[in-house]
C-alpha cells in the first residue's frame, strides 16, 4: 500500500512538471517591460543672480538683478523682458539732456527762420527803394531835358563860346553828381539795414537765453524809424532837378555857384538823415552790449534738470 502511494505521488509530480514545461513552450510570448521613467516632479528652485554690474544684462527669464546703486532699464514691458543695468537716475539725466538738445535745436531753427525773414525784409526794402528811385528818375528825365533846353536858350545870350560850353557841361555834371550821391546813400542805407539785422539776430539769441531785451527792442524800433526816414530823404533827392539860372555873362560863375549850393543843401539833408540812422543803429549795438553774456550760445544758460535719485 505504501509503495502504491509513493508511485502515485511520483507520477503526479512528473505530470505537473510536464504540464508546466508545456505551458512555457506553447503559451504566449512574454512581454518586455519598458524602462521605467519616473513621473515629472517639481522644477528645481530658480537661482536669482544678483549684483550685476553696470551695463550688464538684467531681468529676463533668469530674473537677474542689478547691484547696489543700479537699476534695470528694460527693453520692453512684456513678461520676462530683459535690459541693462544703469545707474539710478541716469536715464532721467539722459532724457533731460535730450530734451535740452531738442530745445536748442528748435531754438536754432526758429532763429534761422528769423534771420531768413530779416534778410527777405532787407531785400524787399532794397527793391522798394530801388523802384522808388527809378520812378523818381523817370519822372525827372523830362524835367532834366527841359532844363537843358532852357539852359541852352539862356546861353544863347552869351557871346563867349568857351564859357557857354563850360556852363552847359557844369549843368550836366551837377545832375550827374546828384545821381552818384543818391546811389551812394542807397548803399549806405542797405548796409545799415544789414547791421541792424545782425544785431537783431544777437538779440533773439539773448532773449532765447532768458535775457531782458526790452531796452534793445525799443532802440531797434527807433533805429528802424531812422532808417525809414533816411530812405524817404534819398527817394526825394533822387527826383531833384538842378538847373543853372543864367542871368548875365558877368554873373555866370555866381549862377553856377548858386546851383551847386542847392545841390549841396539837398545832399546835406540826406547825409544828416543817414547820420541819424547810423547813430540809432550804433545805440542799439551799445544797448545790446550792456547785457551780460549776450553772445552765449542758444540754450547755454538753460539749466539741465537735476535729480537726487
Amino acid at each position: 500500500m505504501k509503495n502504491k502511494l509513493a508511485l502515485l505521488t511520483t507520477v503526479g509530480l512528473g505530470l505537473a512538471l510536464t504540464l508546466a514545461a508545456g505551458a512555457q513552450t506553447t503559451g504566449p510570448a512574454p512581454t518586455t517591460t519598458p524602462n521605467f521613467v519616473p513621473p515629472p516632479g517639481p522644477p528645481p528652485a530658480t537661482v536669482i543672480k544678483r549684483n550685476a554690474a553696470e551695463g550688464a544684462l538684467c531681468g529676463g527669464i533668469q530674473g537677474i538683478m542689478c547691484g547696489v546703486g543700479l537699476r534695470c532699464k528694460y527693453d520692453g514691458s512684456f513678461p520676462d523682458a530683459s535690459g541693462k543695468c544703469v545707474k539710478i537716475g541716469s536715464d532721467v539725466r539722459e532724457e533731460a539732456r535730450q530734451s535740452l538738445k531738442d530745445f536748442k535745436g528748435n531754438l536754432q531753427q526758429e532763429l534761422q527762420m528769423r534771420r531768413q525773414e530779416a534778410q527777405q525784409l532787407i531785400e524787399q526794402k532794397r527793391e522798394e527803394l530801388k523802384q522808388q528811385i527809378e520812378t523818381k528818375r523817370e519822372e525827372a528825365k523830362t524835367k532834366i531835358e527841359a532844363a537843358r533846353e532852357q539852359l541852352k536858350q539862356k546861353l544863347t545870350t552869351i557871346k563867349d563860346e568857351r564859357k557857354k560850353q563850360i556852363v552847359e557841361k557844369l549843368g550836366a555834371d551837377i545832375q550827374e553828381l546828384n545821381s552818384r550821391r543818391v546811389e551812394h546813400f542807397t548803399n549806405v542805407a542797405d548796409k545799415l539795414d544789414k547791421v541792424l539785422a545782425n544785431i537783431k539776430s544777437r538779440m533773439d539769441k539773448a532773449e532765447a537765453n532768458g535775457k531782458d531785451v526790452t531796452a534793445v527792442k525799443a532802440a531797434i524800433t527807433s533805429a528802424e524809424s531812422a532808417i525809414t526816414a533816411a530812405r524817404t530823404a534819398i527817394t526825394a533827392q533822387a527826383g531833384e532837378v538842378y538847373t543853372i539860372a543864367v542871368s548875365t555873362e558877368a554873373k555866370l560863375k555866381t549862377d553856377v555857384g548858386v546851383t551847386r549850393q542847392k545841390l549841396q543843401n539837398g545832399l546835406e539833408v540826406v547825409r544828416k538823415a543817414l547820420q541819424a540812422a547810423h547813430d540809432a543803429v550804433r545805440n542799439v549795438a551799445t544797448t545790446l552790449a550792456q547785457i551780460p553774456r549776450v553772445d552765449s550760445e542758444v540754450g547755454e544758460n538753460v539749466e539741465t534738470p537735476s535729480t537726487n535719485q
